[in-house]
């Protein structure tokens, strides 16, 4: 049986349980709701019923006496009406009693409520009769004694229902207490029997597991964990953790034999190792003295190459510098022919200049003369600007004689003068600018004059620069023929200087190969030294790492 099934069994079980518990608690509600039901259907309508039997009773009595003592026809009425309720009460509280002494009880209040309310009808006959006294002693007579009967067995019956109420609550009570007893150990059970159930599948999981754990971590390979003949999943895991173990012990012995023979290889290995160091040593030795023989004729040949290279570099710069000669005398070639043509045409705008400066004299001399004509037109205004200023003097004089009508008069007289002052003024200053005008124009014809002399001066100069650049014309012509020979020679010596550069940089490039080759084969020489004693190393290691294997692998059991 599987684990699940287990687990579903006991569940089963513990539900099982809680439903029995669940049923008992039903019951033990159905059985009370009927009680309940009982005292609230019989016991308690039968109390109410007799409760209104006793009060109508009382007030049929009351009734006979009310109509002893007023003969009223009123109480005749009542007492009929209360008889009819009486008789319904009891016809309704018939078939809810159940003993023979309730249906005893009931019965003779039943005949003793007919035989009193027959009495009360012969009272009220006798006493409309005129038969008083007859009636009173019928009333006081039997009729006493029958409603004594009537109330005796009233009383009974009443003490009979109640205590069939109280004892019908008191089972209830006992009812309610056993429920609650058989709720409380069913539920009990169940829990104990659930925790009963979780401890046993618990240990039945986890001893086996914790014991196959303890063997392994001890390295104890030799158990034989048995579980009878359990087919769970259990069973199946313990199954499996026999079948890795068995794994495990023959991954064990395959390690300790891999292990003992990688300690005897590692010590083979170590040895030849060690041989073959020994013979790269030697061999790198050899190497190294062949490329420090080839490193000194490469820097020999450096040396040459450097040499040649100097003067390869220095017939280029000849070269070079023979070109930039050749080129800046044909640039000053140019640059003469052109200041040649500059000159001629300077010549002619100083030319243009003279006739300009002339033409400049004339115009200025004539501002000149509108310069005076501009004065004596501003004299002129100032003249009429001080009359002014006297003509609006008197007229504030004649307005400040006519008094109040010459007030507006002298307003205007007072604006009139003060133009008039601004007049004066602005002539004044116009005079002084005038007069600037006409001293600067002066000393302009006066510059003028003596810039036509310069002109005049720079005209000759051109002139003869321009004859001395002629002369240095050809005197370049003649240089830049002699130039260009020279670095057509220069030309063929550097192609002879690098041809003479490029064989000796094949000796140095040969002698170049030839150290890099010796000094390549040096390090791999190197190389294959460090790494033989790199597989020294990693042999040493690999001894260790078999014996730290051995150490481990002997822990275990088999």
């Amino acid at each position: 049986m599987t684990i699940k099934t287990k687990l579903l069994a006991g569940y089963l079980v513990i539900s099982l349980l809680i439903v029995a518990v669940a049923g008992v608690a039903v019951y033990g509600f159905t059985k009370t709701q009927s009680e309940y039901d009982t005292i609230l259907s019989q016991n308690t309508p039968v109390m109410v019923a007799l409760r209104e039997i006793q009060y109508y009773f009382t007030g049929q009595a009351n009734d006979e006496r009310g109509f002893l003592l007023t003969g009223g026809d009123e109480f005749k009425g009542e007492i009929t009406q209360k008889a009819d309720q009486i008789t319904k009460r009891l016809q309704f509280i018939q078939p809810l009693v159940a003993t023979d002494e309730e249906k005893q009880l009931l019965q003779d209040i039943t005949l003793s409520h007919q035989r009193f309310t027959q009495i009360n009808y012969q009272v009220i006959s006798l006493y409309k009769e005129g038969k008083f006294d007859e009636a009173k002693a019928l009333s006081f007579g039997e009729g006493r004694t029958t409603r004594k009967a009537l109330e005796t067995s009233f009383n009974s019956l009443v003490k009979i229902s109640q205590e069939k109420s109280k004892n019908t609550a008191a089972h209830v009570q006992t009812l309610v207490m056993r429920m609650e007893t058989v709720i409380v150990g069913a539920g009990t059970v169940a829990v104990l029997l659930g925790i009963g159930i979780g401890l046993f599948m618990a240990v039945y999981i986890t001893k086996p597991i914790k014991r196959i754990t303890a063997h392994i971590v001890s390295g104890d390979l030799n158990f034989q964990e048995v579980m009878g003949n359990s087919q769970d999943e259990i069973g199946q895991l313990v199954g499996g953790f026999a079948q890795m173990v068995n794994d495990l012990k023959q991954m064990v012995l395959t390690i300790k034999a891999n292990a003992e023979q990688i300690a005897a290889a590692s010590e083979e290995l170590t040895g030849s190792a060690e041989q073959t160091a020994h013979v790269s040593g030697q061999i790198a030795a050899s190497v190294t003295n062949v490329a420090y023989g080839t490193e000194q004729q490469l820097s020999a040949v450096n040396e040459s190459t450097a040499i040649t290279g100097q003067v390869s570099c220095t017939i280029e710069e000849m070269k070079q510098n023979s070109q930039v000669v050749s080129e800046m005398s044909g640039r000053m070639l140019t640059a003469a022919k052109r200041g040649d043509r500059e000159i001629i045409s300077a010549v002619e705008q100083m030319k243009s200049i003279e006739e300009k400066v002339m033409d400049t004299v004339a115009v200025v001399g004539k501002l000149s003369e509108r310069a005076q004509d501009i004065g004596s037109f501003v004299a002129t205004i100032a003249a009429i600007a001080g009359q002014t200023n006297l003509l609006a003097l008197n007229a504030a004089i004649e307005a400040a004689r006519a008094g109040e009508h010459g007030r507006g008069f002298a307003v205007v007289a007072d604006e009139v003068r003060k133009l008039a002052e601004e007049s004066r003024e602005a002539t004044q200053e116009i005079t002084v600018l005038i007069n600037e005008i006409r001293g600067e124009t002066e000393q302009a014809v006066a510059v003028m004059g003596q810039g036509r002399l310069e002109t005049q001066k720079g005209s000759e100069s051109i002139r003869v620069a321009g004859q001395t650049f002629h002369n240095m014309l050809e005197l370049i012509n003649q240089v830049t023929v002699q130039i260009q020979k020279v670095d057509t020679s220069i030309g063929q010596v550097a192609v002879n200087s690098q041809n003479i550069t490029g064989s000796i940089n094949n000796i140095g490039r040969i002698s170049q190969e030839t150290a890099a080759e010796a000094q390549t084969v040096s390090a791999a020489t190197q190389e294959q030294s460090a790494a033989m004693e790199e597989i020294v190393s990693a042999s040493h290691s690999l001894a260790d790492m078999a014996q730290n294997l051995q150490m481990a692998v002997a822990k275990f059991q088999m």
